[in-house]
């Protein structure tokens, strides 16, 4: 058997294209891939760090003084950043992070042994 095998299924009724066929011909759809964690919440220091590594830190603290007030002192004094908290949603759209970027910043801030 080939390694590779690809048909045109254009055709083929109730099939669509990325399907895998087997020996005996028979399709079948890919597994989906398993969602992604979400990580509901990480220390200052590693979001802080992270931040930093992607070079979002900048940015951020910017967002954060133009934001003042109630901004700051989260950003300031807070020692765990909830993901669902609403500074790290205004902030991430500030600078311009989908919320699909911000959990993936909180999946390798939750790496960071800090």
């Amino acid at each position: 058997m080939d390694l590779f095998d690809a048909r045109d299924v254009t055709d083929v009724e109730g099939i669509e294209p990325g399907w895998l066929v087997d020996e005996d011909g028979a399709y079948s759809a890919p597994e989906a891939p398993a969602p992604a964690e979400i990580i509901p919440d990480v220390s200052s220091a590693q979001a802080k760090i992270q931040l930093s590594r992607a070079s979002f830190l900048v940015p951020v603290k910017a967002a954060v003084e133009a934001l003042g007030g109630e901004a700051e002192i989260w950003f300031t004094d807070a020692r765990t950043w909830q993901r669902n908290n609403p500074y790290v949603a205004e902030l991430g759209g500030v600078v311009g992070l989908s919320p699909t970027e911000i959990d993936d910043l909180f999946r390798e801030a939750a790496k960071i042994d800090a």
